[in-house]
């Protein structure tokens, strides 16, 4: 009768061991899904930071070109040749021509980056570009 009842309970257990094994399954099945949607989330956010990233690297050399091309033009402006400073006429002419086509490769410059022109003193006097 003893070993009958070892028997029944051996059987219990090994019924509970069955059990136990079956959640041990179901649950390392849950984790493993777990783990591969928390691997998909990262690798989609660190495709969406890469190309955010790589937008903003283009725009930033975009705008860099942009005033790179306006930083040539001024320089283009500087004259090469020397004038005596007893002209004004020519260096006033010279200015102003100089002035109004350095304000309008300023607007091209801030057309180009996105921006609005500032309003510079010369303006506020009258100078028309």
């Amino acid at each position: 009768a003893q070993w009958q009842r070892d028997k029944c309970k051996a059987d219990s257990l090994e019924v509970e061991l069955k059990h136990a094994k079956r959640a041990n399954d179901a649950s390392c099945t849950t984790l493993q899904q777990k783990m591969a949607d928390v691997h998909t989330f990262k690798a989609q956010k660190l495709k969406e930071s890469l190309i955010s990233l790589s937008d903003t690297y283009s725009t930033l050399a975009d705008n860099m070109m942009a005033v790179s091309r306006a930083q040539k033009k001024l320089a283009e402006l500087i004259p090469t040749n020397t004038v005596p400073i007893t002209n004004a006429a020519y260096i006033h002419h010279s200015n102003t021509d100089d002035t109004q086509a350095s304000f309008h490769i300023l607007e091209k410059a801030c057309e180009d980056l996105g921006v609005s022109v500032p309003c510079l003193p010369t303006q506020q006097n009258g100078l028309q570009n």
